[in-house]
């Protein structure tokens, strides 16, 4: 089966998305 780049797009985005909220929730911890 061949991969769809569409599939793998959006694969990568919402990584992308989840390591961004990760890294807002992370440094707005500490205040500052």
């Amino acid at each position: 089966m061949q991969a769809d780049p569409l599939y793998l797009m959006k694969k990568a985005a919402w990584r992308g998305w989840i390591h961004a909220l990760s890294w807002l929730r992370r440094h707005r911890a500490y205040p500052g």
